[in-house]
């Protein structure tokens, strides 16, 4: 058991903090924003040193409360994630009248993928905005600091 705790403590830290440069966040709020009331829904992208610098808004088809990201635009966002060598880093939707916690339903979406999922819950009465980023590995639900800037 002893040589396998070093490799789950490194991949721990790896997720430990999640970088999203400055313009990438401004453009994911405002993206969150334009959308109110429906969820917004998109794709942070970036390169080798793992810092989320593109934003890909996707379309997304459900009603209020919550998300459903349309194929063609996903499919548009992960082409150019390809042609501009980049890898997908995080998928993130908002909350525009709730918290930043995952919901069911998102705790089994963001275990599709190993990546970061971030939730925008926007302001509302005396509540600031919150933007927390989650990560699921199995049954294990990991919480990622966000940290802004390059």
């Amino acid at each position: 058991m002893r040589a396998r705790e070093p490799a789950m403590r490194a991949r721990e830290r790896e997720v430990a903090v999640f970088t999203i440069g400055s313009a990438a966040f401004t453009t994911m709020l405002r993206h969150a924003g334009q959308e109110e009331p429906l969820e917004a829904v998109g794709m942070l992208a970036g390169d080798c040193s793992d810092v989320a610098t593109l934003v890909l808004p996707l379309v997304n088809l459900a009603g209020p409360g919550a998300f459903l990201a349309d194929p063609y635009s996903q499919y548009l966002a992960e082409k150019r994630i390809s042609a501009e060598g980049l890898r997908l880093l995080a998928i993130y939707h908002s909350h525009p009248g709730g918290g930043a916690d995952l919901s069911a339903v998102d705790r089994q979406f963001a275990g599709l993928r190993d990546i970061v999922n971030i939730v925008i819950a926007a302001a509302h009465g005396d509540c600031p905005m919150d933007v927390r980023g989650y990560r699921i590995q199995g049954e294990r639900l990991d919480h990622v600091a966000l940290r802004i800037g390059s």
